[in-house]
Order: structure tokens, then sequence, then C-alpha cells
């Protein structure tokens, strides 16, 4: 079994692709970046910057027509950050309700 496939079998939420922009707060500072994809679990931030993140960091992710959320910073990717939301199972059926209502298209 590959590693893509071993970490598609963890995934508790379907993914959605997306291109929004999204205001990435650390501590008392707002940067720009654009969310890539999304789940009622965690995102994908994508930026030309490096924000010089770390594995279990608190970050505040303020979403273009969709809404803020914290977040903890899970790994570097590519071209930016995984994050897990911090959020109970009501907020998560909210958000999840809100990534339908924009109709956003299932990621690969």
């Amino acid at each position: 079994m590959n590693q893509h496939t071993l970490g598609a079998n963890r995934r508790t939420h379907q993914r959605y692709a997306v291109d929004k922009s999204v205001d990435v707060q650390i501590g008392d500072q707002s940067k720009p970046a654009r969310l890539k994809d999304i789940s009622g679990g965690g995102a994908a931030v994508s930026s030309d910057i490096d924000y010089d993140l770390e594995a279990g960091q608190h970050i505040d992710l303020d979403v273009e027509d969709m809404g803020y959320y914290g977040a903890e910073v899970i790994r570097e990717l590519e071209e930016g950050y995984a994050v897990r939301f911090d959020m109970d199972d009501d907020e998560r059926g909210e958000l999840i309700a809100e990534i339908r209502e924009h109709g956003i298209a299932v990621a690969d």
C-alpha cells in the first residue's frame, strides 16, 4: 500500500476543493493566503510567503464568505500548511453545511 493510499484512509471528513482568500491570524498579525481545500476537520492553506509556523501552533483563519475558524497547524505542505480546526461537533456540522451551501467541488 503506498503512502498516498494510507493518508487517504485516515481521513474522516470529505475534502472539498476551494480557492478562497483567507486572512491567517498569527497572534496580533494578519497575513493573506489562499484556502486550497477544506473539510469538516481541517484545511490546506497556501501562500507565497513563508509564515514560519510550527506543528501544534494555534492560528485563526478568516475565510472569505464563510467565517472565522480557530485551527492548529498539523504540518507544513509544499506551498503552505495543513491545519486542523478547533471546533466541537455542532460547529463542525455548521461548517459542513456552509461548505455544501457554497457548492464546493470534491477534491481528489
